[in-house]
């Protein structure tokens, strides 16, 4: 167990009081839609969207916050209450001068002051924030940030309902008169439309975010996309410039937007990729009889079986645990191949070979290698998985591969 005092401590989040008064202000908002009423909506909408936007800020007494560090958790006690966070809640953390950032899931975010960076750096690695033991995200920001949104679909969709709601009456009465300006009670349904759909998209894009792991980066704007790290030629940010870039080996490029955010921010997010494709650097061993090769599942772990297995001692084995544990735990190496050495070390110690696939998965940004090494983990692993981790393997590969035109 590890203790440290900060100098400063300051929270940021939702508490629960917020959220409940964010649930009242979005029932007015429906209330009024059903109500025929357009500006009770508005209102709602509103205090809802301000209310979840304004910042709920808590400072902690200087010079009485101890922080402690035990297996799985860090308390920051303030002397009067001890808060609590699961490493498991954290998304991200980076430091920022002498004060470390810690991001949860949730949106919450902890400033640490704790007076020097060596200090912040020791607190990221102590606590398994670190991109070798899991994945980090970090947040982008585009031109049309999560207010705008918002404030487009509030302003935009309400209206539109409304709209939407007097035209479907117009279809479905062929323009009869009906003796009053608002829309009959039974097309009311036909006004949720839009706002449904401008819900919809906000809620697609409401947290672009970036993913950083130990084999690439899961860019998330509106859709995901994975880019391994060999995929990437280079990463650059001019200073000034609202985007990251990453400059593709297959001539395209993949611009992150970041605009207001930090600078120091924007050093974390190049620093981390930079540091993902370095660790990829070199040429991956051949380790080709691990392929599949078209084989079904039970083909392939029966192969695989025979591959690991010693045919009078242990020096006689083709590959040892060792190196399947390399290969398992290397990004740089195909997803398939990973998932392979996960299932020929299972075939000589069946608990590590789970315990090294959590952890290669922990550390995966490929949701597909992921998920499949998450299958091995628990005996789950099916045809179904193999066939969507070599579709992706396959978009990789194209990533991947230069496309020059002769000259």
């Amino acid at each position: 167990m590890t203790s440290l005092t900060a100098e400063r401590v300051r929270r940021e989040g939702v508490t629960f009081g917020r959220r409940l008064l964010i649930g009242i202000g979005l029932a007015i908002a429906i209330a009024g839609l059903f109500l025929s009423a357009p500006t009770l909506s508005l209102i709602g909408g509103a205090f809802a969207l301000l209310t979840r936007l304004s910042p709920y800020v808590q400072w902690i007494p200087q010079g009485r916050t101890v922080i402690t560090i035990d297996d799985d958790a860090l308390h920051v006690g303030t002397g009067k209450e001890t808060m609590t966070f699961a490493f498991g809640d954290f998304a991200t953390g980076y430091v920022r001068a002498s004060t470390a950032v810690l991001e949860t899931h949730d949106g919450e975010r902890l400033h640490l002051t704790l007076g020097s960076p060596a200090a912040c750096d020791e607190l990221l690695t102590q606590i398994g924030l670190t991109q070798d033991k899991r994945t980090l995200e970090l947040p982008l920001r585009g031109m049309i940030g999560r207010f705008t949104r918002a404030f487009i679909g509030l302003t935009i969709g309400l209206p539109f309902g409304f709209a939407f709601a007097i035209f479907f009456t117009a279809i479905v009465t062929k323009g009869a008169p009906l003796g009053g300006i608002l829309p009959p009670i039974w097309s009311w349904p036909a006004g949720l439309v839009p706002p449904l759909a401008f819900l919809i998209w906000y809620l697609r894009t409401r947290n672009p975010r970036v993913v950083t792991g130990a084999d690439g980066v899961r860019v998330i704007l509106g859709r995901t996309r994975f880019i391994p790290y060999t995929a990437i030629e280079r990463v650059h940010s001019s200073p000034g410039s609202w985007t990251v870039s990453l400059q593709l080996r297959a001539g395209g490029m993949v611009e992150l937007p970041v605009i207001g955010q930090a600078i120091d921010q924007v050093s974390v997010l190049v620093r981390r990729i930079k540091a993902g494709m370095a660790g990829v650097a070199d040429e991956a061993p051949d380790l080709s009889a691990l392929d599949r090769g078209g084989r079904n599942l039970e083909a392939w772990r029966t192969s695989l079986a025979q591959l690991v297995s010693p045919a009078q001692d242990f020096r006689s084995r083709r590959l040892a645990p060792d190196d399947l544990e390399r290969v398992l735990g290397d990004p740089r190496a195909p997803g398939e191949r990973r998932v392979a050495a996960a299932i020929a070390l299972g075939a000589i110690d069946p608990e590590r070979a789970k315990d090294q696939a959590r952890e290669a998965a922990g550390a995966s940004a490929n949701e597909r290698v992921r998920i499949a090494l998450d299958a091995i983990a628990t005996d789950a692993l099916e045809e179904a998985h193999l066939a969507e981790l070599e579709a992706d393997e396959a978009a990789n590969a194209r990533l991947t591969s230069r496309r020059r035109e002769p000259s």
